[in-house]
């Protein structure tokens, strides 16, 4: 059986669910996308065309056979919700032939990996073509035909455990009799109608909205910096390090206050607990910034000797080591090794069989009871303090370290390892505020339920801060996350021009799925995906809603070993991303891929500082390649009123074979390096954005945009040459250094608009009323901040965290003013 696929570029074949509603209610469509048409028999050629006379006018998919059956299989065809399958929904698509006038069979056909490791039918029918005996009519006109599908046993899983999800679908259709074996055939729309009463015509084509859809308004975080909240009522009850918690929070009820005492809890602790929005279960500190929670062995510290290795020491550890710091709860993690082989020679395995080399030059390696530590500038850990997490079972696999931390071992949202986690909270209505967590090694804290908050808290040493496994109404503000120094590390490679880049396991100081999200004030620094939400599962479905939106407000996220932040979206994403400072990072902002919005990002800045940047992108536009069986484009974007600036590179990178659909970039100031030339296809970028690229002779691509004029910075960072400086990377910072002296010789960046700038009335004027922003001229002005506005940015990170109570921080870099950021004392 000879086999061959297609890619279509435009071929407008439509799967519309149309949801029983009112009259007048729009359809929703699921299927508007490019396909991947596979030939299952013959010869067969399918590919997109323009045909005049398509009653829906659009392209339609052409079939051309000549040796034998037109066998086809459209890939990732739509989405249907189970709830309808029993419906006895009906199939409809337009055909023409002129040849053809045998009959089809259609077969709706799903992969659902929660079900079934293998593709199996969902829903089949006999195609009703409209001549004899439901054959096609092949006299060259348009006709309609219809299928009445009927459920298949396999489904029947689905019906009862995921009646909501969306599954992606993928159609056959399938000669049963007749026809010739040469012939050309166009299909032009193809239904699927939750109802047998099916109307005679199709509803017309409703695309997505070329705009973020939601009134902005009442959208604005208020940036003021309100205070701590204080727990002095409900049913409080005080806890100490001696008690036994576990046994009391076993006890909540609604209303109860749990407040700790200042100490270190090496306690693992579950709260599951039913609160109410007027009385909500708390577990507090009772003096915020001074309770832990510690993954650490609560009577067990290694003692080291040196080995004749230089510059690294041994302690007896009978458990598998997978986490360690050094300097203290607040201080560096540190690089994990295979085998005490690699640490002497700072490499590791690759899976093509080879070798990483010249990785850092501090980290450590457990090896048959024995934990080895190798600290950088020949530091003594006798001296500086190296702690390691306590046993856990989840650590205890075979796997190394290489791969351990890898895909295939890191948890999903619904796949956490629970004795590497330090606090699962489990319920509805309950407040996590003012603790440290840390060394969990995995997770920090583990949410599932529905209205969940946590506030105040700091993370180190642990691969995930918090997840929140399909949490509704979860909100994070004023919390802190550090990976220290990875990122320093990255930056090492990269000026050394090593062959390694993502230095350490996957770091995330968020991973969420689940409505109205919200994340405000938070400050994480050094981590690999800072935050990512994971709607991608047909199991998780996020209504396009207003009242489902989810937010990102005035967070600070800088020093990423990948991306500040890692957007991924397979269904509505429904996130406004605002007022957020995202500085130094592989790619700061990563849009890889969102599938479906509504997604707005407007009035961020995007930074990398000519000091502490690496030469990246400020934008990724990325299909990965597990994604691309989903095949759509990125869809629902609006990215209006930021401001980006790269003085080290360029303004974005995209993967191949990936295209893009009603998304707006407009009102932005985008200042880079290097020009970008735009290859994103389908995503015309609106002329209302200044765009300058260095050099200057590179920007035909890009000709209808405001260009060749700088932006009319206050004080736009120095634009340095491409090669980056000398080592300015090591010796590693470390919380027993002086802070560094102000240089007052080097000028701090001022991104806001002089009087002459170009940016000034350069906005869309028909347009302003979407995006919330108050303009003082005719237009609206460019960039993340109106001429005459200053920028404010409330504090972030913990609120208690001030004076002898802040956790130590790696200095920004001298152009940033700590202001700019919010982190001026």
């Amino acid at each position: 059986m000879a086999r061959a696929a297609w890619r279509m570029v435009a071929v407008a074949v439509w799967v519309v669910l149309l949801l029983p509603a009112a009259a007048g209610q729009e359809p929703v469509v699921l299927l508007d996308e490019r396909w991947d048409v596979e030939q299952l028999h013959g010869d067969t050629r399918a590919q997109a065309q323009e045909v005049p006379d398509a009653p829906s006018g659009r392209a339609v998919l052409r079939i051309t056979n000549r040796e034998g059956d037109p066998d086809l299989r459209i890939r990732n065809a739509g989405r249907l919700q189970p709830r309808y399958v029993g419906q006895a929904p009906v199939l409809r698509l337009r055909y023409r032939t002129d040849r053809w006038d045998g009959r089809w069979r259609v077969e709706l056909y799903t992969y659902f990996r929660y079900v079934s490791e293998r593709t199996f039918p969902v829903l089949a029918g006999d195609l009703d073509g409209g001549g004899p005996d439901g054959r096609l009519t092949a006299d060259g006109r348009w006709h309609t035909a219809r299928a009445t599908l009927e459920a298949t046993d396999e489904v029947a899983q689905i019906l009862e455990s995921f009646p909501e999800a969306n599954i992606p679908m993928f159609v056959r259709l399938r000669p049963v009799a007749g026809g010739p074996s040469g012939h050309e055939t166009f299909v032009d729309l193809v239904e699927v109608i939750p109802s047998p009463d099916a109307p005679d015509e199709p509803a017309p084509h409703t695309p997505q909205l070329t705009y973020f859809p939601h009134e902005l308004a009442d959208w604005f975080t208020d940036p003021e910096l309100r205070p701590m909240p204080v727990y002095d009522e409900g049913n409080i009850r005080r806890l100490g390090p001696e008690d036994d918690v576990q046994a009391t929070l076993d006890r909540a009820r609604p209303g109860d206050v749990f407040l700790l005492k200042p100490g270190v809890y090496h306690q693992r602790l579950t709260l599951r607990a039913e609160g109410t929005a007027e009385r909500p279960v708390v577990l507090a500190a009772e003096q915020p910034g001074t309770v832990t929670l510690s993954g650490e062995p609560p009577e067990f510290t290694p003692r080291f000797e040196p080995t004749e290795h230089e510059g690294i020491f041994v302690a007896e550890v009978p458990w598998r080591v997978r986490w360690a710091l050094a300097d203290g709860p607040h201080g560096r993690n540190l690089f994990g090794y295979d085998s005490l082989e690699h640490l002497r020679a700072r490499t590791r395995p690759t899976r093509g069989g080879g070798l990483e080399e010249d990785l850092p030059p501090e980290g450590f390696a457990w090896e048959d009871g024995r934990l080895y530590v190798m600290l950088s500038s020949g530091q003594d850990p006798r001296q500086v303090p190296v702690l390691i997490h306590r046993r856990y079972e989840s650590a205890e696999a075979d796997a190394p370290y290489s791969e351990f931390w890898r895909p295939q071992h890191r948890m999903s949202a619904g796949d956490v390892q629970e004795d590497a986690t330090l606090l699962t909270v489990e319920g509805r209505h309950i407040r996590v505020g003012g603790l440290q967590f840390i060394l969990a090694p995995q997770t920090g804290i583990l949410a599932d339920g529905e209205h969940i908050t946590v506030h105040d808290c700091y993370f180190n040493g642990t691969l995930k801060g918090i997840v929140a496994v399909d949490v509704a109404d979860l909100t994070v503000e004023h919390c802190e996350y550090s990976q220290y120094p990875f990122y320093q590390w990255l930056r090492r490679a990269r000026e050394r021009e090593a062959p390694w880049w993502q230095v350490p396991p996957d770091g995330v100081f968020v991973r969420h799925s689940g409505p109205r999200t919200r994340l405000r004030n938070n400050l994480a620094y050094e981590a690999h995906d800072t935050v990512r939400p994971h709607p991608v599962h047909p199991v998780v479905h996020i209504s396009p809603k207003p009242e489902q939106m989810s937010e990102y407000a005035y967070n600070f996220f800088y020093s990423s070993h990948d991306e500040c932040l890692e957007l991924e979206s397979a269904t509505p994403l429904n996130l406004r991303v605002h007022h957020n400072v995202f500085m130094n990072a592989v790619v700061p902002l990563a849009i890889s891929p969102v599938l479906e919005g509504p997604l707005l990002i407007d009035h961020n800045f995007l930074l990398v500082c000519p000091e502490h940047g690496i030469n990246s992108a400020l934008l990724k536009f990325q299909l990965i390649p597990a994604w691309r069986h989903f095949n759509k484009p990125t869809q629902g974007l609006t990215f209006v009123h930021n401001t980006a600036v790269n003085p080290r590179g360029f303004l974005y990178w995209t993967g191949d074979d990936h295209t893009f659909r009603d998304n707006i970039m407009e009102n932005n100031i985008l200042l880079v390096r290097q020009a970008s030339r735009w290859r994103l296809e389908g995503f015309e970028v609106s002329p209302h954005n200044l765009y300058h690229g260095i050099p200057a002779n590179e920007l035909d691509h890009l000709e209808h945009l405001m260009r060749d004029a700088l932006p009319g910075f206050v004080q736009a960072p120095d634009f340095p040459g491409f090669d980056p400086p000398g080592s300015s990377v090591l010796p590693l910072p470390t919380p027993s250094d002086p802070a560094p002296a102000r240089d007052a010789e080097t000028p701090r960046m001022d991104l806001h608009l002089r009087p002459d700038s170009p940016g000034i009335n350069a906005g869309n004027p028909e347009t302003a009323h979407r995006y919330g922003r108050r303009h003082r001229g005719e237009a609206p002005d460019l960039g993340a901040i109106e001429h005459g506005d200053r920028w404010r940015f409330p504090t972030p990170g913990p609120r208690w965290a001030r004076g002898e109570l802040a956790p130590w921080r790696p200095p920004l870099p001298p152009s940033l003013d700590p202001a700019w950021v919010g982190l001026q004392e």
